[in-house]
C-alpha cells in the first residue's frame, strides 16, 4: 500500500498537476480512505482489535471501549456471549432485580454493553471489536488496508477530486472504476468468510495443489 505522500501524489497526477488543489488532495484522499475502510472492515479478520479488562461486580454493563466503529463479540469469564437484540433488552428485570450470575448474552446500545445478569464478581472480559479509522496525516503513514484496496481508494479519491471540480462526467467515471475496484478487492475475503462461516476453514493465504 502506497504511503500518504504517494497516494496524493498519485490523485493528484491524475487530476492533471493543477496547482490549485495541492490544499484539497489530502482531504479526498482521507475521505477515500473513510470510504473503502467502511466498506471492508467488517470482512478483513486482519481489522479486529481486542479491548481487555474486570467485570465490575453486580454492574450489569461495560461502556464499548473508547475508539470501536463496531463490536464483534464479548467473552466473559471465558464463554463467547450469545449477542442479542437491544429489543430484547427491555423484557429482563430492572437493574435491581437482576440475578447475579456470569453473563451468557449481551446487548450493544449507544456506548454500552449490557448483560443479562449482574456479573457476581470481577470476571475477566475480551470485546473483539473494529476499532476507528485513524486519519492519514504525516507523509509516512500507510492506511490500515491490505495492498489490494489501494486502486478503490485511489479511483476513489480522483473521483472526489474531479466532483469537487465540477467535472460530472469525470467524477462519475471514477467513481464507477472505485465501485468495480472494490467490489474485487472485496471478493476474497467476502467468500473466506463465507467458507469460514460454513465451517470449511479456507485460507486464501495457503497453497491449494490442484
Amino acid at each position: 500500500m502506497l504511503t500518504y505522500v504517494n497516494l496524493k501524489a498519485h490523485v493528484t497526477h491524475a487530476l492533471g498537476n493543477r496547482y490549485d488543489i495541492s490544499t484539497y488532495v489530502g482531504e479526498w484522499v482521507n475521505w477515500a480512505y473513510k470510504h473503502c475502510w467502511n466498506r471492508a472492515t467488517m470482512v478483513i479478520h486482519q481489522a479486529e482489535d481486542i479491548s481487555t479488562g474486570n467485570t465490575v461486580a453486580a454492574q450489569a454493563y461495560l461502556d464499548i471501549p473508547s475508539g470501536t466503529f463496531a463490536v464483534l463479540r464479548v467473552v466473559v469469564n471465558y464463554v463467547v456471549l450469545d449477542k442479542r437484540p437491544w429489543e430484547e433488552h427491555a423484557r429482563l428485570p430492572i437493574s435491581t432485580s437482576m440475578s447475579t450470575a456470569a453473563p451468557s448474552k449481551y446487548y450493544v446500545h449507544g456506548t454500552k454493553i449490557y448483560f443479562d445478569t449482574k456479573p457476581a464478581s470481577t470476571y475477566a472480559y475480551s470485546v473483539y471489536r473494529v476499532k476507528n479509522l485513524t486519519a492519514l496525516s504525516a507523509d509516512s503513514d500507510t492506511p490500515s488496508l491490505p495492498d489490494a484496496f489501494e486502486a478503490p481508494l485511489v479511483s476513489q479519491a480522483i473521483a472526489y477530486g474531479y466532483r469537487a471540480l465540477n467535472l460530472p462526467q469525470e467524477a462519475s467515471y471514477w467513481f464507477n472504476s472505485a465501485k468495480i475496484d472494490l467490489i474485487e478487492a472485496l471478493k476474497p475475503y467476502q467468500q473466506e468468510t463465507e467458507d469460514f462461516a460454513t465451517g470449511i476453514g479456507v485460507q486464501f493465504s495457503e497453497e491449494v495443489d490442484t
